[in-house]
């Protein structure tokens, strides 16, 4: 039956397969064969990239997940608690999902992992098929290439190419001194915020220089 209805169709489309033969096992892809078509085919499309299916959800300590579905969050529910789990064991991290995740009381329960999300939702992943791994992707106004390095705060995340994190790093300290040293001053009512924001004076500039010299 599931035979002649998928004959010929290309594997790594996963999600145009499935739309053409769940009808034989309703949208809960339990009844007969229909589930394992499905993993079958995520396998090939795995193979396909050069890479098995499941290291999508694997990686080493330190990587990060990041993946783009175009903001879906109802029915874009790639990750609930079991790959949540799986991705952590792994990285140590967490995640950067241009979508939706589910399942948020089972990953809260995951310490130490993070996740960077559109939104949550209970639905299941649907109507979606994978398009690559350890490709660039767009996660809202940045385009991330694998490799590049996350910084991820509660209001945000970038993504810094690596031969510009050196840079980066001795940029963001020398910014975070400048921050400090003004929130001290500002806190003391030595100078005002329009003197710590604007183009700092020669005097306000030595002052920096012997604080941090203290």
């Amino acid at each position: 039956m599931l035979k002649s209805r998928i004959v010929g169709m290309n594997p790594c489309n996963v999600d145009k397969i499935f739309r053409e033969i769940k009808q034989f096992g309703y949208h809960a892809r339990q009844a007969g064969g229909i589930c394992s078509v499905e993993m079958a085919c995520w396998d090939l499309a795995g193979k396909a990239w050069g890479v098995p299916c499941w290291q999508g959800s694997s990686g080493q300590e330190g990587d990060v997940y990041v993946a783009d579905c175009f903001g879906k969050i109802i029915d874009g529910t790639l990750i609930g608690d079991n790959l949540g789990n799986a991705i952590y064991s792994r990285s140590k991290t967490g995640v950067i999902f241009d979508a939706g995740l589910r399942d948020l009381e089972g990953l809260e329960e995951i310490e130490g992992f993070n996740a960077y999300v559109r939104g949550w939702d209970p639905s299941y992943l649907q109507e979606t098929t994978l398009m690559g791994i350890n490709v660039p992707v767009r996660i809202g106004n940045a385009t991330v290439l694998p490799g590049d390095v996350v910084l991820a705060k509660r209001e945000g995340a970038i993504f810094i190419p690596p031969h510009l994190l050196e840079e980066v790093v001795i940029t963001a300290e020398f910014i975070m001194l400048r921050d400090t040293f003004g929130h001290q001053r500002l806190r003391e009512g030595k100078y005002t915020p329009g003197q710590i924001d604007g183009s700092r004076s020669p005097e306000i500039k030595q002052d920096f220089l012997d604080w941090t010299n203290t």
